[in-house]
Parts: C-alpha cells; structure tokens; sequence
C-alpha cells in the first residue's frame, strides 16, 4: 500500500467514523427540537448555534487527532515542560488509564515519534449568527419610508391601489 493509498483509508475511516457521529447528533437534535429554527427566539437560536459549534469542534478535534495517529499507538499527554539544554528535553504527563500507557513505559530508552495535532488551526471560519428577536427599524437605505409606502411630500401611507 502506497503512502497516498493509506492516507486516503485513514480519511475515508476517519470520515465514516465522525461523519455517523455527526449525523447522528444532528438528527438527535432536530428531534428534540421544539419550534423550527424560525419559531425561536434569539437566545434559543443562539443556545442552538453554541450547541452545534461545540458538538462540531469535538468532533473535529476527534478528527485531526485520527488522522495524526495514522494508525499509531497514541497515547494523549499533556506537555508540561520543555528544556533546551543538550537537546531538547520534554516532560509529558498523561492519563493513568490511557491505552498505551504499558507500551509507554516499554519505550523507555528507545526512540519515539512526537506528533502535534493541533486542531485549533481547522476551528473558527464563518460562524452562523441567530437572528434578532426584532428587525432593523429602517430599511438598507436608512430611510424606512418605502417599507410603510409613505410617498415623499406626506406623512400618511399612500393608499394602495
């Protein structure tokens, strides 16, 4: 299997995998989902919105965590210190009940790789924003007179014709 070929399985895995995942948050939520998204109010519009962002950014931290391991023995750690003396020198810190916390220990002497999958840099773009409760006063043009059908040299509504 060819570096490209085993790139393209871990995506396609990575995408099954999260993207059931993602699905099936957003069906679960459309379901318990009271009004329509119209019906709501801004803060249950912006109560959803940080649901969805959360929801989203877990799973694609998930993601880029996936994709790095590459289907590597990862162990998730914390980086709590690093020297700059002869070389570098790290010390991580880790979960008592991490998976490969044995195989860790194994490694001790030996050499290992040290991936940085930072999922901050793929977060962000365009966020949805929740509509306001109520709408702009004036039109686009600042003037609003069109929106009420006011004709320029009166003050009452033109009558429909």
């Amino acid at each position: 299997m060819t570096d490209t070929e085993n790139d393209r399985n871990i995506i396609d895995i990575t995408c099954e995998t999260l993207g059931g995942d993602l699905a099936s948050w957003l069906v679960d939520r459309l379901r318990q989902q009271p009004k329509t998204y119209g019906e709501m109010s801004e803060q249950e519009q912006r109560e959803t919105i940080e649901s969805a962002t959360t929801a989203v950014n877990s799973m694609l931290r998930r993601a880029v965590a996936l994709i790095a391991a590459d289907n590597r023995k990862v162990i998730v750690a914390e980086v709590e210190k690093v020297e700059f003396k002869d070389g570098i020198k790290a010390v991580i810190s880790c979960s008592k009940s991490s998976e490969y916390r044995h195989d860790l220990a194994d490694a001790q002497g030996q050499t290992v790789l040290i991936v940085v999958a930072d999922a901050d840099k793929y977060l962000g773009g365009e966020r949805p924003e929740a509509e306001p409760d109520q709408g702009a006063l004036f039109d686009k043009t600042g003037m609003g007179a069109e929106d009420v059908g006011l004709d320029d040299g009166d003050r009452e509504p033109a009558a429909a014709e």
